[in-house]
Protein backbone atom coordinates (compact mmCIF):
# COMPACT_ATOMS: atom_id res chain seq x y z
CA UNK A 1 0.00 0.00 0.00
CA UNK A 2 1.25 3.44 -0.46
CA UNK A 3 -0.79 6.62 -0.44
CA UNK A 4 1.43 9.12 -1.59
CA UNK A 5 2.65 9.16 -5.09
CA UNK A 6 6.36 9.51 -4.50
CA UNK A 7 8.88 6.59 -5.49
CA UNK A 8 9.08 3.79 -3.36
CA UNK A 9 12.26 2.49 -2.07
CA UNK A 10 13.71 -1.05 -3.32
CA UNK A 11 13.22 -3.93 -2.11
CA UNK A 12 15.72 -7.11 -1.87
CA UNK A 13 14.21 -10.10 -3.29
CA UNK A 14 16.88 -12.36 -1.33
CA UNK A 15 14.65 -14.76 0.53
CA UNK A 16 14.28 -14.12 4.45
CA UNK A 17 15.56 -17.86 5.33
CA UNK A 18 17.63 -16.26 8.13
CA UNK A 19 14.73 -16.06 10.33
CA UNK A 20 12.81 -19.06 10.85
CA UNK A 21 9.08 -19.53 11.28
CA UNK A 22 8.82 -20.28 14.77
CA UNK A 23 11.39 -17.75 15.50
CA UNK A 24 9.14 -14.61 14.13
CA UNK A 25 5.66 -16.44 15.77
CA UNK A 26 7.64 -15.94 19.09
CA UNK A 27 8.35 -11.67 18.29
CA UNK A 28 5.24 -11.53 17.12
CA UNK A 29 3.40 -12.52 20.34
CA UNK A 30 4.88 -9.91 22.56
CA UNK A 31 3.21 -6.82 20.01
CA UNK A 32 0.08 -5.97 18.26
CA UNK A 33 0.75 -7.70 14.57
CA UNK A 34 0.07 -5.74 11.38
CA UNK A 35 -0.95 -7.72 8.14
CA UNK A 36 1.04 -6.14 5.13
CA UNK A 37 -0.28 -7.57 1.59
CA UNK A 38 0.91 -4.71 -0.77
CA UNK A 39 4.03 -3.30 -0.93
CA UNK A 40 4.53 -2.98 2.58
CA UNK A 41 5.47 -6.63 2.39
CA UNK A 42 8.95 -4.82 1.42
CA UNK A 43 11.19 -4.61 4.37
CA UNK A 44 13.50 -2.07 3.45
CA UNK A 45 9.75 0.45 2.85
CA UNK A 46 8.70 -0.82 6.44
CA UNK A 47 11.65 -0.28 7.91
CA UNK A 48 11.46 3.41 6.43
CA UNK A 49 7.90 4.01 7.32
CA UNK A 50 8.15 2.62 11.10
CA UNK A 51 11.87 3.25 11.75
CA UNK A 52 11.90 -0.12 12.84
CA UNK A 53 11.31 -3.85 11.84
CA UNK A 54 11.29 -6.94 13.34
CA UNK A 55 11.15 -10.37 11.24
CA UNK A 56 7.50 -11.29 9.83
CA UNK A 57 5.62 -14.17 10.48
CA UNK A 58 3.63 -15.82 6.84
CA UNK A 59 -0.04 -15.58 6.95
CA UNK A 60 -2.90 -15.87 4.96
CA UNK A 61 -6.15 -14.49 5.35
CA UNK A 62 -8.97 -16.43 3.97
CA UNK A 63 -12.03 -15.21 2.24
CA UNK A 64 -10.47 -12.55 1.05
CA UNK A 65 -9.20 -11.28 -2.62
CA UNK A 66 -6.37 -8.66 -3.24
CA UNK A 67 -7.33 -6.44 -5.88
CA UNK A 68 -6.16 -3.05 -7.14
CA UNK A 69 -9.03 -0.73 -6.45
CA UNK A 70 -8.00 2.00 -3.77
CA UNK A 71 -7.60 4.99 -6.42
CA UNK A 72 -4.28 7.72 -5.71
CA UNK A 73 -5.70 11.39 -5.03
CA UNK A 74 -3.18 12.81 -6.00
CA UNK A 75 -2.66 10.82 -9.66
CA UNK A 76 -5.90 10.05 -12.23
CA UNK A 77 -5.36 6.45 -12.72
CA UNK A 78 -3.20 5.46 -10.35
CA UNK A 79 -3.91 2.38 -8.18
CA UNK A 80 -3.13 1.11 -4.75
CA UNK A 81 -3.54 -2.48 -3.27
CA UNK A 82 -6.43 -3.83 -1.27
CA UNK A 83 -8.38 -6.59 0.22
CA UNK A 84 -12.08 -7.03 -0.21
CA UNK A 85 -13.97 -9.80 0.74
CA UNK A 86 -14.47 -12.62 -1.30
CA UNK A 87 -15.50 -16.57 -0.18
CA UNK A 88 -13.22 -19.14 -1.90
CA UNK A 89 -9.92 -17.03 -1.92
CA UNK A 90 -7.15 -16.45 0.11
CA UNK A 91 -4.61 -13.29 0.47
CA UNK A 92 -1.23 -14.38 1.75
CA UNK A 93 0.90 -12.05 3.75
CA UNK A 94 3.05 -11.11 6.88
CA UNK A 95 2.43 -10.12 10.16
CA UNK A 96 4.85 -8.02 11.38
CA UNK A 97 4.90 -6.88 15.22
CA UNK A 98 4.42 -3.11 15.96
CA UNK A 99 4.59 -0.81 18.92
CA UNK A 100 1.56 1.90 19.27
CA UNK A 101 4.46 4.39 17.58
CA UNK A 102 4.69 2.20 14.78
CA UNK A 103 0.98 2.08 13.76
CA UNK A 104 1.02 5.67 14.37
CA UNK A 105 3.59 5.99 11.85
CA UNK A 106 1.46 3.50 9.24
CA UNK A 107 -1.69 5.49 9.94
CA UNK A 108 0.40 8.69 8.53
CA UNK A 109 1.48 6.90 5.51
CA UNK A 110 -1.52 4.98 4.74
CA UNK A 111 -3.16 8.28 4.87
CA UNK A 112 -6.08 6.70 7.88
CA UNK A 113 -7.27 10.60 8.84
CA UNK A 114 -7.82 11.78 5.09
CA UNK A 115 -9.67 8.05 4.29
CA UNK A 116 -7.35 6.79 2.55
CA UNK A 117 -7.25 3.58 4.40
CA UNK A 118 -9.26 2.53 7.56
CA UNK A 119 -8.02 -0.16 9.96
CA UNK A 120 -9.57 -3.56 10.24
CA UNK A 121 -9.08 -6.10 12.55
CA UNK A 122 -8.70 -9.60 10.90
CA UNK A 123 -8.43 -13.27 12.01
CA UNK A 124 -5.65 -15.03 9.96
CA UNK A 125 -3.74 -18.47 9.97
CA UNK A 126 0.13 -18.77 10.23
CA UNK A 127 1.19 -22.33 8.57
CA UNK A 128 0.28 -25.12 10.41
CA UNK A 129 -2.89 -23.14 11.31
CA UNK A 130 -2.21 -21.55 14.00
CA UNK A 131 -4.81 -18.89 14.37
CA UNK A 132 -3.35 -15.35 14.50
CA UNK A 133 -5.21 -11.84 15.16
CA UNK A 134 -3.61 -8.68 13.37
CA UNK A 135 -4.45 -5.52 12.12
CA UNK A 136 -4.73 -4.49 8.82
CA UNK A 137 -5.45 -1.89 6.56
CA UNK A 138 -8.03 -1.18 3.92
CA UNK A 139 -9.07 1.14 1.42
CA UNK A 140 -11.41 3.97 2.52
CA UNK A 141 -15.30 3.71 0.70
CA UNK A 142 -14.45 7.20 -0.77
CA UNK A 143 -10.89 5.75 -2.35
CA UNK A 144 -12.46 2.70 -3.81
CA UNK A 145 -12.42 2.40 -7.60
CA UNK A 146 -12.94 -0.15 -10.63
CA UNK A 147 -10.00 -2.45 -10.23
CA UNK A 148 -6.73 -1.98 -12.24
CA UNK A 149 -3.08 -2.76 -12.85
CA UNK A 150 -1.21 -0.60 -10.92
CA UNK A 151 2.13 0.94 -11.76
CA UNK A 152 5.16 -1.27 -12.76
CA UNK A 153 7.37 -0.22 -10.00
CA UNK A 154 4.74 -0.51 -7.36
CA UNK A 155 3.78 -3.82 -8.41
CA UNK A 156 7.58 -5.19 -8.67
CA UNK A 157 7.80 -3.68 -5.17
CA UNK A 158 5.15 -5.70 -3.87
CA UNK A 159 6.31 -8.85 -6.11
CA UNK A 160 10.12 -8.50 -4.40
CA UNK A 161 8.78 -8.37 -1.11
CA UNK A 162 6.54 -11.42 -1.74
CA UNK A 163 9.63 -13.80 -2.85
CA UNK A 164 11.61 -12.11 -0.29
CA UNK A 165 9.35 -13.58 2.54
CA UNK A 166 8.64 -16.67 0.73
CA UNK A 167 4.81 -16.65 -0.33
CA UNK A 168 4.04 -20.01 -1.43
CA UNK A 169 4.91 -20.60 -5.24
CA UNK A 170 0.78 -20.46 -6.79
CA UNK A 171 -0.04 -17.35 -4.47
CA UNK A 172 3.28 -15.55 -6.24
CA UNK A 173 2.42 -16.74 -9.63
CA UNK A 174 -0.93 -15.28 -9.24
CA UNK A 175 0.17 -12.23 -7.62
CA UNK A 176 2.43 -11.75 -11.00
CA UNK A 177 -0.29 -12.33 -13.51
CA UNK A 178 -2.88 -9.85 -11.19
CA UNK A 179 -0.17 -7.34 -11.59
CA UNK A 180 0.28 -7.82 -15.10
CA UNK A 181 -3.29 -8.07 -16.64
CA UNK A 182 -6.03 -6.96 -15.21
CA UNK A 183 -10.08 -7.88 -15.86
CA UNK A 184 -10.85 -5.72 -19.16
CA UNK A 185 -7.26 -5.37 -20.30
CA UNK A 186 -5.89 -7.10 -23.20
Amino acid sequence: MNVNDNGAPGCSSQPAHAVPQPAAAAAAAAAPLYFAYGSNLCPAQMQQRTGCLAPGLLCQLEGHRLLFNKRSSTTVGRVFANIVPAPGHTVWGVCYPCSPAMFEALDRHEGVQGGHYQRLSVQLWARGGTPVKAVTYVAGPDFVCEARRPEPLYAQLILDGAHHHGLPTDYLAGLAALTNTMPGER
